[in-house]
């Protein structure tokens, strides 16, 4: 449900419109809190989406849930596509990173 989020992210090849919160994923993530302050300086109207066309749901989701809730939960196959996006994906891998970096450090 998305009643109460005010971010909206469409991703990958699917185009499947994933909701959150800016809050949480900026203080989570100093990568997402630039992305936020850029997206706001550049749209004033706060509901356009942002597109993440290279990253798809199965490497997307696990990053939110280590956001919101400090752990993950991986599969043997998400880790294979992580790890493989990684490897073709050098700002996704930036933003895992931070998010787990600045966790640890903050």
């Amino acid at each position: 449900m998305h009643c109460f989020s005010d971010v909206r992210f469409v991703i990958g090849p699917t185009r499947k419109t994933v909701y959150a919160h800016r809050y949480i994923l900026a203080a989570r993530c100093d990568v997402f809190r630039v992305m936020f302050a850029d997206q706001s300086s550049k749209h004033k109207d706060g509901d356009v989406p942002l597109v993440l066309s290279d990253i798809t749901q199965d490497v997307f989701y696990p990053l939110l849930e280590y956001i919101y809730t400090n752990t993950v939960t991986l599969s043997s196959k998400v880790v294979c596509i992580i790890s493989s996006y990684f490897k073709f994906n050098h700002s996704m891998c930036c933003i895992f990173n931070d998010a787990i970096f600045h966790d640890s450090l903050g």
